[in-house]
């Protein structure tokens, strides 16, 4: 504040009521500028109710009026004298060449103060306009009936917020004034609404998505009472009306010490000459436990407060409250990482982790989903190297899949969780950014499976590193018939965005759960927001395991496959059902599967009949099994049975790729043994009958071309090798049939 004759210079900070003022000086060095209260000399404004009271007729107008004239404006004043029985200060502002209290009189806001003692240096010119003002009849010398019925402010009593504005605004903006800053992150405001229940109610909000640090000085309790006050007390407070300072964060915990954390002043302070009397939106985000009220909070000049507390190290994001934004959370994060960087305040101490050998942001790869492991682990074959990863989803959790060889039974949802992961993604081309990896503990899966077989797959051993990503599927990839996108490519949100977050879309179905990360753990998902507003959602859409009233679905499944005598005992039925609908669970080799028949709730062990495939350690072994692999698993498919071996393994026909249903919607898949044979990566047995079967001549067919096209097994084939191993085949089936006999004429 300079000084010279006596005037001085600052920027009104607050406007309590129609003729007082607080004015704030240059910032000062270790904390806030000093302050001044000024109320206008030989002026005197109708009172403002104080808590539970009401207002002097045109109160609020003469309030009105001076808070529109000064608030946020540089202006010149100076104290001309002071009453020491009531520790106030009175003297002359200026705001340009425009007098303060002069404007107020002359509109009829204000009165010239009557009796003796000290008087203002333009008294006679406050008189001369205070009887100007009652002539014309202009503000409170109105005689308008209309104007004098809504004088008085007609306060809602017993508001309550929660049930007020969030079923009908929220993620809409609110006009309201901030009557009080109770720290950084907490307000009092009044709501300026049109509608007459909640207009000029007051109530406590929070800024949602950060905490700023606390003061300490009281405790939430006596913030939420101001939740269900009606009034305003500002006048005669102190200043930003610390009167019920929020100064504990909206979890409950308040401190006994009354010493504030490092920069609680200065975030109070940063708020306050920003909001405090000033016109704002709010934004209603949701509640918490305790029925506090977060906000998003707009400043007069479009901005987000939370952002700017939290860009200049005056607030720390915080996960549980930044689920409830609508939008925006992404530049919080933003805001608090450039803080962090910068050491800011807060974060003045700020020392940025050592290089994490595990991060692997910025590592990504296009590839195909080949296998969905569990309800949150996939594999992707990596289309530029061909490479097979597993990439377990970030920062979620699905339910496990259990262990049945262990006697571990499911959890609910988790065979929902890995079915959506199979339907939606199998077969699909994906992207996928690496983030971050973490070490599988003993004897457990970091997210949510465990070690151990799993469905007669096993799991990685204890001990190895997960590598955590985010895997993005483009809409494109789950088109309807009609080309638009389905429901499911929306995620049930409604929008095509391009591309899905497939952990979203889980976390959305209420298929997995978001992991609670440390604050100070960055190895998180790079939308983890995002994650955490679908498990929002879910939650309030009582979605999968949100819905604690629902039990989750049964599934009752007869594994058959390794038992021959039950595979005998359901033959006839898969017989008479002709075409199935199945789903093949592994690829055990190339002709081999292990498959799933839901119509019959059976897994069963299946081999394309007639055709061999090299094993094990054979030639052409690998190249059939990575075949049928990436071809198949995973994948539904019709089968045909035909027989069951002793093994008790089933014999058919396989299709994959086509249309089911009936016809003329109907379209006809690849028949898997005839694609096996026509790449040379397996072979008719050498007993093998084409006759009296339906797709027998196809086979033969498919064989014969791939020996003219030598590829595969094939590769050295040619009729006169053949012709000659086919001589000496017969020449010693016939030499054994004549050594038998002769054997046998012997005997």
């Amino acid at each position: 504040m300079a000084h010279g004759s006596g005037w001085m210079h600052g920027l009104v900070k607050a406007v309590p009521s129609g003729d007082c003022v607080v004015v704030m000086g240059n910032a000062a060095q270790g904390g806030p500028p000093p302050e001044k209260t000024i109320t206008l000399a030989s002026l005197v404004a109708p009172r403002m109710a104080r808590r539970d009271g009401r207002d002097e007729p045109f109160a609020f107008a003469s309030r009105e009026f001076l808070r529109r004239l000064l608030i946020g404006k540089q202006v010149k004043f100076r104290v001309e004298y002071a009453v020491a029985s009531i520790g106030r200060e009175f003297g002359q502002v200026y705001v340009g060449d425009v007098n303060a209290a002069l404007e107020s009189v002359a509109n009829g806001w204000a009165k010239v103060r009557v009796g003796g003692g000290d008087r203002a240096s333009n008294h006679d010119d406050l008189v001369a306009a205070e009887t100007a003002a009652q002539a014309k009849g202009v503000g409170a010398w109105t005689k308008d009936p209309t104007q004098l019925a809504t004088s008085v402010r007609n306060v809602p009593q017993n508001f309550d917020p929660n049930a007020s504005l969030i079923p009908a605004m929220k993620g809409r903006p609110v006009p309201c004034v901030v009557e009080a800053v109770l720290n950084g992150a907490a307000l009092r405001v009044q709501l300026m609404t049109d509608g007459a229940e909640s207009r000029y109610a007051t109530c406590v909000v929070f800024l949602a998505g950060v905490q700023a640090p606390a003061l300490r000085s009281s405790n939430r309790s006596r913030a939420n009472h101001h939740n269900q006050s009606g009034g305003d007390d500002d006048a005669g407070a102190p200043i930003g009306g610390d009167v019920a300072s929020a100064t504990t964060d909206a979890s409950g915990d308040s401190g006994a010490a009354a010493k504030p954390e490092p920069f609680a002043r200065e975030a109070k302070h940063f708020t306050e000459v920003r909001l405090l009397h000033r016109d704002v939106r709010i934004v209603p985000e949701g509640t918490d436990k305790f029925n506090n009220l977060f906000c998003t909070v707009q400043t007069p000049d479009g901005a987000d407060l939370a952002e700017a507390l939290a860009g200049n190290g005056l607030a720390r994001c915080v996960d549980w409250s930044l689920a409830m934004i609508t939008a925006g959370a992404s530049k919080l994060r933003a805001a608090e990482k450039a803080a962090k960087q910068a050491r800011r305040c807060v974060w003045r101490d700020y020392v940025a982790p050592p290089p994490n050998p595990n991060s692997l942001v910025g590592k990504s790869f296009v590839g195909v989903v080949v296998e969905a492991v569990s309800g949150d682990s996939i594999v992707v074959a990596d289309a530029e190297t061909d490479a097979e990863r597993r990439v377990t989803l970030s920062s979620i959790r699905a339910p496990k899949l259990g262990n049945e060889r262990r006697g571990i039974k499911p959890e609910p949802w988790a065979h929902e969780a890995k079915e959506f992961l199979r339907a939606r993604c199998v077969g699909k081309k994906v992207k996928v950014s690496m983030e971050y990896a973490r070490k599988i503990p003993t004897g457990g899966h970091a997210n949510g499976a465990q070690s151990g077989a799993v469905n007669g797959r096993p799991e990685p051993p204890p001990g190895i590193t997960l590598e955590m990503g985010t895997v993005m599927l483009p809409t494109d990839q789950l088109k309807g018939e009609d080309g638009r996108a389905t429901d499911d490519a929306r995620g049930g949100g409604g929008e095509d965005r391009g591309e899905l977050n497939v952990a979203e879309m889980l976390v959305l179905r209420g298929l997995a759960t978001v992991v609670r990360h440390r604050n100070d753990d960055d190895e998180r998902s790079l939308r983890y927001d995002d994650l955490v507003q679908a498990e929002q959602r879910a939650i309030k859409g009582k979605k999968g395991v949100q819905n604690k009233d629902k039990p989750a679905p049964t599934h009752h499944v007869n594994d058959v496959s390794a038992n021959a005598q039950k595979s005998r005992q359901i033959l006839p039925f898969l017989q008479r059902a002709g075409r199935s609908h199945a789903i093949v669970d592994y690829v055990l080799s190339g002709h081999r599967l292990k498959l799933s028949v839901p119509k019959e709730g059976v897994i069963v062990a299946f081999a394309i009949a007639g055709v061999r495939c090299p094993r094990g350690d054979e030639p052409g072994a690998a190249e059939a099994y990575r075949f049928v692999r990436r071809a198949l698993t995973q994948r539904d498919c019709e089968i045909e049975v035909e027989a069951v071996d002793k093994s008790g393994t089933f014999l058919g026909t396989l299709t994959y790729g086509g249309k089911q249903g009936k016809e003329p919607n109907r379209v006809n898949g690849l028949n898997l043994g005839v694609e096996l044979l026509r790449r040379g990566l397996a072979a008719l047995h050498d007993s093998y009958d084409p006759r009296g079967r339906t797709n027998g001549p196809e086979l033969v067919t498919a064989q014969d071309a791939a020996k003219r096209a030598r590829v595969g097994k094939w590769v050295d084939w040619s009729p006169e090798k053949e012709a000659a191993e086919r001589a000496a085949m017969l020449e010693g089936a016939h030499g054994e049939g004549a050594h038998g006999e002769g054997a046998h004429g012997e005997g």
